[in-house]
């Protein structure tokens, strides 16, 4: 299984992240540089959601292209139309999501798969329900089938789940959606609501991956001051990681 830090970036800084009535950031924030030295000593991959796109519209490219250069990215830069996922690619992110919440219709995740077979759709769940702005006539899991089902169709082999109110939070996912995700056949992806302390179980069931939302390492960095140093003023300590790991490194379960 793999384990991969959600990185909320907006201006090229680690935000803390939360629902209410959308996405919304908090006061707290980090160099995305030194978190991701960070998380590299632990994690292979790290998820970057580009906030700047989400609330603006403007992709934050360099600092993807800078970010790539240091561990490998899975991106979610808020694509709105197919062509939103082509600058990313080429900035060197290994996956890029597209969420539903963002999409203008289904038909771009179509056009999107056209172009490349290293696309991730993303279900926005929120809940109890998908949230999109175009109509499926669907709703709750009848909606989610809906959509399993398309992606499958167009030849997608993955699929993240984010249960968005829960981003930040541990409180495990409905057994339901997990029954129905791990039917459709397709590599599952959890976020939002899982720990890390879950991974064995998420394992027995099957899932590919769970992604962390990784507060704790946040809150850490945070009460830690930086060392000055001339060539480096910025450098910050060398500290344990925030999550309990296993021997293998708790990176990919298998």
């Amino acid at each position: 299984m793999k384990v991969i830090p959600i990185l909320p970036v907006k201006n090229g800084k680690v935000v803390d992240l939360h629902f209410e009535n959308g996405l919304k950031t908090g006061s707290i924030t980090h160099d995305v540089f030194n978190v991701i030295n960070q998380l590299g000593n632990v994690y292979d991959i790290s998820f970057f959601i580009d906030l700047d796109a989400y609330f603006g519209g403007n992709q934050q490219i360099e600092v993807l292209k800078n970010l790539c250069e240091v561990n490998t990215i899975w991106v979610d830069p808020s694509p709105k139309w197919s062509d939103d996922i082509i600058d990313p690619f080429v900035a060197g992110g290994e996956w890029v999501a597209m969420g539903t919440s963002n999409l203008r219709s289904l038909d771009e995740m179509e056009e999107a798969a056209d172009i490349s077979d290293r696309i991730l759709p993303s279900i926005h769940w929120v809940h109890g329900e998908i949230l999109h702005r175009y109509k499926t006539r669907k709703e709750g899991l009848e909606d989610l089938k809906y959509h399993l089902d398309y992606f499958k169709d167009l030849g997608m082999e993955s699929v993240l789940f984010m249960d968005l109110p829960r981003i930040n939070l541990r409180e495990g996912v409905e057994p339901e959606i997990i029954e129905m995700l791990m039917g459709s056949g397709m590599d599952v992806f959890l976020a939002g609501g899982v720990k890390e302390q879950d991974v064995l179980r998420y394992t027995g069931l099957g899932v590919s991956g769970i992604l962390l939302y990784v507060n704790d390492l946040l809150e850490k960095i945070s009460r830690m001051k930086p060392k000055h140093h001339k060539t480096d003023p910025q450098k910050l300590p060398e500290m344990e990681p925030a999550v309990q790991l296993n021997p293998l490194g708790f990176v990919d379960y298998t």
